[in-house]
């Protein structure tokens, strides 16, 4: 099997990457940065049309063909809405939602050739339970959600399925690497940022999820969202069958806020 991970140098993309050599897969790093002892790296910046299209042939060059691509590529902030910067916002859609979109638009024509074809998406619990102060991560995973469960309807005729991959916090280095854009100094703000780092780096830990993209990459006809771990499962359920407002009291006591 031909795995192109998007986003695989790092944190759940690096992890599955070895996770899926160990399995014997053919696997690439499509993403900016190498992963050293790799020869199989690709440049690739989500945010840039032309190179997700580039680097998709190249493999499929090298290869004949591409039969899974997990899409890990991901952007997070913190801001109070009054001081977001909007090329924040939008540089975050155009990693989580615009990125990925084109990816499946480039690789649907090769996939319907091969008349088989899988593409697993990260998700998250925020596409369902809000955080405070990003609005603008949920909203982007919420898109996706939505999309996916969309093009399934189109391509699944196919044979081509398209997964929401679903969980919490995870123990990644995504963490610190999220841009927070402090504003007015805000009490509820910082409880917000330091419940959230708290949640993750206190969550699933890489290899978990990483073998659960390995069963799905063998599973016939992949349902369209899994959710991972116990904990996970029970917001997700809860998220569908309580009121939104009971949800946001909840998230209130969770993340600390007044």
């Amino acid at each position: 099997m031909v795995v192109v991970i998007i986003g695989g140098s790092d944190g759940i993309g690096k992890t599955t990457l070895v996770k899926l050599l160990t399995e014997g897969y053919t696997v690439y790093n499509l993403s900016r940065n190498k992963l050293l002892n790799l020869e199989t790296n690709i440049y690739l910046d989500v945010s840039d049309t032309a190179s997700i299209k580039n680097a998709l042939d190249q493999v499929i060059e090298k290869e004949g063909k591409i039969d899974l691509i997990v899409y890990c590529a991901g952007f997070s902030m913190a801001s109070p809405i009054e001081d977001v910067d909007s090329n924040d916002y939008r540089y975050l859609f155009s990693v989580n939602v615009f990125g990925y979109i084109e990816t499946v638009k480039a690789i649907t024509p090769h996939f319907k050739d091969n008349k088989f074809g899988k593409i697993i998406y990260l998700s998250s619990l925020a596409s369902k339970i809000p955080i405070p102060y990003d609005p603008y991560y949920s909203a982007s995973k919420a898109a996706v959600e939505a999309f996916n469960n969309a093009i399934n309807l189109e391509l699944n005729k196919n044979n081509i399925y398209v997964t929401n991959l679903v969980f919490g916090g995870v123990k990644t280095n995504f963490t610190f690497k999220r841009k927070i854009n402090t504003g007015k100094y805000s009490i509820n703000f910082y409880s917000a940022v330091n419940s959230l780092a708290h949640f993750e780096q206190t969550g699933l830990e890489l290899m978990l999820i990483a073998s659960e993209i390995l069963k799905l990459s063998k599973t016939n006809n992949p349902p369209m969202t899994v959710t991972i771990g116990f904990k996970n499962k029970l917001m997700y359920c809860l998220s569908k069958a309580l009121n939104p407002k009971l949800i946001n009291r909840l998230v209130k006591i969770k993340f600390k806020q007044k």
